[in-house]
Parts: structure tokens; sequence; C-alpha cells
């Protein structure tokens, strides 16, 4: 079957075609170009990502999910952007010949059609010219497209089903390293979270995912449920130890009928053995009574509360139960539009090895909702605990700052902590502290969308939890909605247990992973404007960071038609107001820039950022400008005073003048 597309779409940084169907696989084959194939597909009404094959000459080169965001994608309703694909073509293609190409999604039988702009030869100089690729003709897509896959460890797959419908075994322990399959027949896509337990204690984490040919063979699901987990070395003791498996729900998974328990191949490990656990093993709730105040607290992952999350509104449910808000999804780093390292810098040639060694690239995971009848909140640090043995994983920003709230880090992600008495409250509460909510760059991008993505499921009863709040801060709450009386400031004061608890993904998988979930709905809060200003963020009211020239700054760029603007002085709705009708923005570094959220896509960014920063700062507003199709400069610029004591991201900048106008006059559009 053949997808065809007979019209497109504009603004996306390469043109995209659409499949005129409703139904079934959608999305076309762009380019293949720079050793790259590109493109974008998806399935209207179904939730997981496509699983794409490329063949090359009629045979499977690599394989790739269509996860990857684009902004374009999202604002021309293609599910929610994240459709997108940039397969890297293998080095052995590049040899001057001509090759045909196609994209073929293996589960539905459906070749990705080709867009009416098709590139497929890269320019001159480039190291993959003259290799040319032409699209191919595949009508028929088999299960020998699928991706080779290594020979069997262990063939027997002996199962049992607990009473939860979850099956699978442990098949072994060799040299160290525990094999198995886990799956869900009533979720056959769905890759079970695994928790691995040595003498009744946690020792790792894994996620039932690797590709079996045996489990394929026996009609399980799509073969993708086997699992390999290394174990710690300090168990490498000569000792006998028991182990077990615990699935998402608190089950342990059953062991094979031939479960190995020597290792005869092992060198390293010699007398070391593993034993089945001959009872049904139990979530650790640590080594002390209940009565004492040490806890061990075991991450969680939201996904774990319910087998089948949905993606409606919460049950009545008295049971703890997760919402799917967005799905996981990838993002990739737009090219810098012109990167400039001024006169004065000390290291210039490390500044061009920073962004050149920045990840391209991230994933994030799918963004949920969890509702927690009778949880913790540490209104401290904003940590959340389900239990007083478990932590919600996504509410802890950042594992090696634990320590200053008074946590100690376990192995496996396991924490620590001392708790007395816990205070309880009647109140239904949606956690939106963070542990750095006074910085207005993360308290929009890790609080602030979390309550703009709760709003679906809001009824009206919930209370919006935070630390003390500034006043803007207050403003921003108040601008997607949510009345002075329904936010629940509290003091640090420890662990407090509530009638319930909303725990919400952060805007952040991580440092600095935003996710495209997030800034999506900061830009929605935008109205377009017709306005094309030239808007500069000055920091002469800010504390540190400031350029030690900001008046001749000013001056040359007003010579461009830029105004000055403290954004620090105007309300939130003042500035998603001011941002929306950029044509360009320049800036130092600093919290202004998360501006450009709410600036349209094709917006120019041009950040002057001090010499010597760290990759998270470098990469910072390139993500949120390469997530809004924002085009993106970016200008090091050295220290005033590379001598002072001041924490380096606190020190000024001398912005070299003549060099800005030579880089602003080949940047900035014509007028």
């Amino acid at each position: 079957m053949r997808n065809s597309c007979p019209s497109q779409l504009e603004g996306l940084g390469y043109l995209l075609a659409v499949s005129g169907c409703c139904e079934g696989v959608q999305g076309c084959l762009s380019a293949a170009t720079r050793g790259r194939a590109t493109g974008w597909a998806w399935e209207p009404g179904v939730e997981e990502r496509l699983e794409l094959s490329l063949l090359v000459d009629g045979k499977q080169v690599a394989s790739k999910t269509a996860a990857t965001f684009r902004e374009g994608l999202r604002a021309a309703g293609i599910g929610d952007g994240a459709c997108a694909f940039s397969i890297a073509l293998p080095e052995f293609l590049r040899d001057g010949m001509s090759h045909t190409i196609a994209v073929v999604a293996p589960a539905s039988g459906t070749s990705l059609g080709v867009g009416e702009d098709f590139v497929g030869e890269s320019p001159p100089g480039d190291r993959w010219h003259p290799t040319q690729f032409t699209p191919g003709q595949f009508d028929q897509v088999t299960a020998a497209i699928a991706a080779p896959i290594a020979e069997e460890v262990i063939d027997d797959l002996g199962s049992g089903t607990g009473v939860s419908g979850l099956r699978g075994c442990l098949e072994a322990v060799v040299d160290g390293r525990a094999f198995g399959w886990a799956q869900d027949p009533g979720s056959p896509r769905r890759r079970l979270a695994l928790s691995i337990l040595v003498d009744g204690e946690p020792v790792a984490e894994t996620v039932a995912d690797l590709l079996r040919p045996s489990l394929l063979r026996e009609g399980i699901g799509d073969g993708r449920h086997g699992f390999l987990v290394v174990l710690p070395s300090h168990l490498r003791d000569g000792l006998a130890h028991t182990i077990a498996v615990l699935l998402p729900d608190g089950e342990q998974l059953p062991f094979s009928h031939a479960f190995a328990t020597t290792v005869e191949r092992a060198v390293e490990w010699g007398e070391t053995s593993f034993l089945a656990h001959s009872e049904q093993a139990q979530r650790p709730v640590g080594a002390t009574a209940v009565a004492t105040r040490t806890r061990h607290l075991r991450p969680l992952e939201a996904l774990e509360l319910s087998r089948s999350p949905s993606r409606g509104r919460f049950s009545c449910s008295f049971h703890s139960e997760t919402v799917v808000l967005a799905s996981e999804m990838d993002v990739e780093l737009a090219e810098l539009r012109q990167f400039a390292v001024q006169p004065g810098v000390a290291d210039p040639l490390a500044e061009h090895q920073m962004r050149s060694d920045a990840p391209r690239s991230y994933s994030v995971p799918r963004l949920l909702a969890s509702r927690l009848p009778q949880a913790i909140v540490d209104t401290t640090s904003f940590l959340v605990m389900p239990t007083e043995h478990e932590y919600m994983l996504d509410s802890l920003r950042h594992p090696g700052a634990v320590g200053r709230w008074g946590y100690e880090r376990l192995p496996g992600g396991g924490l620590r902590c001392e708790i007395g008495e816990v205070p309880e409250r009647e109140e239904r509460v949606v956690a939106l502290g963070a542990q750095s909510n006074s910085n207005y760059s993360h308290w929009l991008l890790e609080s602030l969308v979390r309550a703009l993505l709760f709003r679906p499921l809001d009824d009206g009863s919930w209370l919006y939890l935070t630390p003390p709040l500034r006043d803007w801060q207050r403003q921003t709450l108040e601008l997607v909605g949510i009345e002075r009386e329904r936010i629940l400031e509290v003091e640090p004061d420890g662990p407090v247990r509530f009638r319930e608890v909303a725990s919400v993904s952060r805007g952040m998988g991580g440092l600095p992973a935003i996710r495209p979930a997030g800034v999506s709905a900061l830009a929605d809060l935008a109205t377009p404007s017709s306005e094309q200003r030239r808007i500069y963020c000055s920091r002469i009211r800010a504390r540190h960071r400031h350029a030690s020239n900001e008046l001749a700054l000013i001056e040359l760029l007003a010579g461009y038609g830029f105004e000055s603007v403290s954004p620090e002085t105007l309300t939130i709705a003042e500035q998603i107001s001011l941002f929306a009708g950029a044509e360009v923005v320049c800036a130092l570094h600093g919290s202004a820039l998360t501006n450009i959220a709410f600036c349209p896509p094709g917006t120019l960014v041009v950040e002057l950022q001090a010499e010597g920063f760290n990759q998270g700062g470098v990469v910072w507003n390139w993500i949120l400008a390469s997530l809004r199709d924002q085009p993106f400069v970016q200008v090091v610029c050295p220290l005033a005073d590379p001598n002072s004591d001041l924490p380096h991201a606190s020190r000024d900048v001398a912005v070299d003048l003549a060099h800005l106008d030579a880089v602003l006059n080949s940047a900035l559009p014509e007028r």
C-alpha cells in the first residue's frame, strides 16, 4: 500500500507533504541529503509513535521512531507535533552512486509518500556529494524488513501469569547479568518497568523493551519485551544470593522452568551464585521499624500507578491513578543561524568545541499527572511521596542537590531521610513547587507549565501548592485562570500529608531537556500580532551579568531599530504581548530570553553570551529557539574583568561593538 502526498505545508525548515486520506498512516519522506533521510509520519487516533524502517535498494539499512518534535507540525494540527524523523544514512552508501530509497511503517505495511520538492542529493562540497537517492517503489512490506537481531542467549520461554495478568519470567543469571522477559498481554506495546531485588534489597531497575527473536516466533507481542540487567559489581563476592524481579504492580516475576542457578562461564564472578527467591518478594520498606524516623524512599515512576493510564479525566476511584498529558517525544536542535566569537575571548577554540560537542538531540518521556490519595509533600524540597517509602522520581529536579534538604542518595536512585510525625491536612493540592521557584525562567518552564497542562483535569476543587510567592508569580497563575484563593502558599516546614496530591511532570525531563509540550502551552498564551518589533532586553536593572558598555550597546542597537526594554518592569501580560509582536530579540544570556516562547516562529533570536559558559548554559536558549522554529544567533563576548572573584555566571561582559555591528549587519533581515 502506498501513501500519497498531494498537499504541502510550508515553514517547517523543509517541505512536508500530507496524506490526503484521513485514516491510516500519514506522512512523507522529505529529503535524503547530507547523510540523513528526513520527513514525518503519524497515524491519527493512535497514541504510539510509528516505528519506521529505512530501505535503500530494497534492503533495510536503518530503523527509527518518528518522535521528533517540530513546532510547524504542531501548528498544522499534525498530532502533538512529535512526528518527525531524521535517520542517519550508513557510511557504506557514500559511494558516489545512485540508490533507491523508501521509508516504510512495518506494522501497517505502509510506504510513506514523497514530498513534491524531495531533495535526493547533497550540495557540491558536502562529503556526501555526488551520491544520489531517488524514491523507490516498495509496495509490499513484510516482516522480512525487521531489523536483524543478535542470537538468543536464552531460548527457554517458560512463563507464569500473575493475578494482574502480566506475564513473563526470569530465565537466568549468567556472568553477573540477569535475563528474562515480561509483557502485558492487555497492552502489547507497553514496555514494563521492572525492579531487581537481591537478598531482598533493590539493586537495579530496567525496562523490558529488548527485541527477542524467540518472543517474536512465539507470537508474544512485537517481540520487544526482553530485558538484560547488569548486576552491581559489589555482589561479586563468591557468596550465594537470592534474586527476584518485581513487576510494576508489585508482583514477583516467575522463574523459568530451567532457571540457571550457576555461572559456569563466569570467570570474574567466580563462585558467586544467584538462587530463585522462594517466597513472594516485597517492595522494600527500609530496614527499620515503622516507629523509627529513618525512611528508605524508593524512586517511583508515575506510570507504575496505573497499568493502563488514561487520557481523560481522573476517575472517582480512591486508588492512585495516572493520566497521560503528552506522549514521549524526541527533540533535535536546529543548526545555529550564525555563531561568532568576539576578539578578546580567552580561548576561542574551546568555545567552538563546546558547541561542537553539545548534544544535538534528546528524548523526553511521557508527561503524566498522577492522583495520589493520602500522599506526602515535603514543603521544603517539594518532593512528592505517595507513601513514606516511595517518592515520585519526576518531582526531584536534581539528584545531586538532595543533600541540602536532608536526603542521602542510595544506590539505584533511592533516598534515605529522617521523617518524624507527619502532620495531616484535608486539601486536594497540585504540587507546583520547584527547587528554584524564584527564577523567572525556571518558574515558567517548571512550575507554570504544570498548571497549564493540568487545566483539563482541574474540576475546580484543587488548590495549587507553592512556596511563598512573589507578586509576579501570582500574576502568572491568575493569567492562566487560577484565582488567588486557590493558591496555597506554605512555608518550608518539612513533610505534610494531604488528602490528595496531584503530581504533574515537570516542564523539563532533565537539565536542560525542556519539554516541547510545556513550551507549546506557554506559546498558546500569546495572541498573534502583526507588529514587527526589534527588542533588546536590557539587564541594566539586574543584580549581575551586565554589559559593561551597556549604554553604547543600546546606542548601536538603536541604529538597527531596536527598542531597549527591561522586562522585569512589565507585568507578565505586558511581556507576553510585547514578545508576541517581535521580529528580532537580542539579549544577554538570562531569564528574559525565556520570553521567546511567546514570540512567533521565524523570530530571529540573538544571544550575547559570556565566554566560558558550561554546556547547559550554551544550549538552554538554543533549545527554546529550536522548539519555536526560531533562527538562533549566538555571540560569545569576553569578560569585562577576567580576574573577578564573582561566580562565572554573575560576571559582566565587555561587548565588542564593532564585531557585533558586523554580525548584525549580516544576520538581520532587511527592513
